[in-house]
Formats: C-alpha cells, structure tokens, sequence
C-alpha cells in the first residue's frame, strides 16, 4: 500500500515497472489498492486484471491475500502470457 506521492515516483522508475510486469507474467499474485493503478498501467496489465490481481481496501483484506499466496502462482494466467496476449508493450 503506498501512497499517492510514492506511485508518483515509482511510475517514473522502470525497475518498478518492470518488477510488476515481471510478476504479472510469472504469474505470480499481485495485491493492489487503488492508488497503485498508474503504475499498472505503466507496467501495461492494467487491461488484464484477472483472479490473481487482488485489491486490497482495507486491513482485513490482506489476510486474504497472503492465504492466496500460498498457491504461489495464478496458472490461469499461463496460455494468455505463453501466447504474448498479455505481454505488456514496450515504451
């Protein structure tokens, strides 16, 4: 969770970018909360937000969370990111 001023920074920082995008195409699990959008954006999986993307609102939700962690990876996610479907663009 972090705030507004720090999703600022980190769009601008490509290692962020990249960190998510990396993740998202490992099919890892991402949680988010709302102000993270722009650098979902940035990193370009914002337009394929599946199961393994998780908002978090509130404190209560993070228990949720690391509970999904635990299956390590989002496996629906494979033939979309094995085919480049949800390949971010390169900018």
């Amino acid at each position: 969770m972090a705030t507004h001023q720090a999703i600022d920074d980190l769009v601008k920082e490509a290692t962020a970018r990249d960190f998510v995008a990396d993740a998202f195409q490992h099919c890892k699990y991402i949680g988010y909360d709302q102000s993270a959008l722009p650098l979902l954006d940035k990193a370009g999986i914002s337009g394929s937000l599946d199961e393994g993307t998780l908002t978090i609102k509130n404190s209560n939700e993070i228990a949720a969370f690391i509970q999904e962690l635990g299956k390590l990876r989002v496996w629906g996610r494979e033939p979309s990111v094995k085919l480049g479907k949800a390949s971010p663009p390169v900018v």
